[in-house]
């Protein structure tokens, strides 16, 4: 593959596109049968192995291109801080985009219909197909292949945004593409800065298991805002602002035992 060897964006969007493009198609609708299941395998087949094929065929050095660095305890909590005080800021984010552009950036009801358990085995089916997949194969494609292709060229602002704004797109759907891509800077930035895919792949998972919880359990009735669109209490969004800065600037890459 000598075209790909050329540039570093290059492979990053060859492997997006190998992705994205048969995602359009093989997708299923929100609800429809089956559709948690076919999620598991496109997720797996898709966004887990093209990134890891690609780096093979690039002869690549897979410990070093999807940033498979070990992470310490230390980094882990800063993480989980980060990842709550995010949560809620999205949500004031969600509110405002409403307010101002009329356009609603909450789960729909077919989103909410899919993460919905009916039992313990159903919940935990539904955190693994919906969460914890997820948090995994797609953190492999972009904070992993993706980003790490970026950062090749030097430029680690316009990676972390490129790598995100991809990331939003990939979800396909509009109404959600400012949060989506904001979370996405988070999350790139996390992996820039630890040096570690293990961090985005935690909060990523705390952030899709949250929204199970939201749909599952009573949160939504002490905090609205999860529900739908509506303002965060100003006292807990200065404490969230608080809570990024901090955590953003203890986060560093650190020796730890392989």
């Amino acid at each position: 593959m000598p075209f790909l060897s050329r540039s570093p964006v290059t492979q990053a969007l060859a492997v997006f596109f190998s992705v994205f493009a048969p995602t359009l198609l093989l997708t299923p609708a929100p609800g429809s049968p089956g559709a948690a299941l076919q999620s598991v395998a496109l997720q797996f087949l898709l966004a887990g192995l093209v990134p890891l094929a690609f780096a093979h065929l690039l002869n690549l050095d897979k410990r070093a291109v999807f940033s498979l660095r070990p992470v310490t305890a230390k980094n882990l909590l800063w993480c989980l801080l980060l990842a709550f005080s995010v949560l809620f800021l999205l949500d004031e984010i969600a509110f405002w985009q409403e307010q101002l552009m009329g356009v609603r950036a909450s789960l729909s009801p077919e989103i909410q219909k899919l993460l919905r358990a009916d039992s313990a085995l159903q919940l935990g089916w539904i955190f693994f197909a919906l969460a914890l997949t997820p948090a995994i194969c797609e953190e492999v494609l972009f904070r992993g292949f993706i980003l790490g292709r970026f950062l090749e060229t030097g430029q680690p602002g316009q990676s972390l945004m490129m790598t995100s704004l991809l990331f939003g797109l990939f979800h396909r759907n509009l109404p959600a593409l400012l949060p989506t891509t904001l979370a996405g800077v988070m999350l790139a930035f996390v992996v820039w800065r630890t040096g570690s895919l293990y961090c985005s792949i935690l909060m990523h998972a705390v952030v899709n298991t949250w929204a199970i919880l939201v749909v599952n359990t009573t949160l939504g009735e002490f905090l609205p805002w999860t529900r739908q669109p509506s303002h965060v209490p100003t006292g807990l969004l200065l404490v969230c602002i608080l809570g990024v800065v901090v955590a953003g600037k203890q986060l560093q890459r650190e020796r730890v035992s392989a």
